[in-house]
C-alpha cells in the first residue's frame, strides 16, 4: 500500500501503532492521532515527496511518540515506499542494491517523476 492511500494511527498511551488502507478506518478509529492519507497536501505530494514523508513521520514518531522503533517498523513494513527505500540489509526491505541512487538521482515512475531544473532552481543552481 503506497503512503498517499494509508492511515498511520497511534496512541502513546497504550504503545499501540498501526498502518492500514485509507478510508477504512475501522482498524484504527480506537487510536488518539493519525496522520498519512488523512491530510489533504499528501495526495498533492508527488512520490518522492510521499517517500520522504513515509521517513519524516517515522522519525516523528520514533523520537516524539515514545512508540518502539520495533513496533513502528513493523507497521511502516506495511508502506510500499517504506519497504523499497530502508537499507537492502534491514528484515523485510524489497530495496535493490541502488536504492539510495535511484531515490536520489533517478527518475523512478514508482516514486513520481522529479522535474530536475526545478530541483536545481530550489537549490539556487
Amino acid at each position: 500500500m503506497r503512503f498517499k492511500e494509508c492511515i498511520i494511527a497511534w496512541d502513546n498511551d497504550t504503545g499501540e501503532i498501526k498502518v492500514g488502507p485509507y478510508p477504512e478506518r475501522g482498524h484504527t478509529r480506537h487510536l488518539k492521532a493519525s496522520v498519512g492519507a488523512v491530510f489533504s497536501d499528501v495526495h498533492e505530494m508527488n512520490g518522492r515527496q510521499q517517500a520522504l514523508k513515509t521517513f519524516v513521520e517515522f522519525a516523528t514518531l520514533a523520537v516524539n511518540s515514545g512508540l518502539t522503533v520495533n513496533a513502528l517498523h513493523k507497521e511502516f513494513l506495511k508502506i510500499d515506499e517504506y519497504r523499497w527505500l530502508i537499507a537492502p540489509d534491514i528484515q523485510g526491505s524489497e530495496a535493490g542494491p541502488d536504492w539510495f541512487y535511484r531515490m536520489l538521482r533517478k527518475p523512478d515512475e514508482s516514486l513520481g517523476e522529479v522535474n530536475d531544473n526545478q530541483d536545481d532552481d530550489d537549490h539556487g543552481a
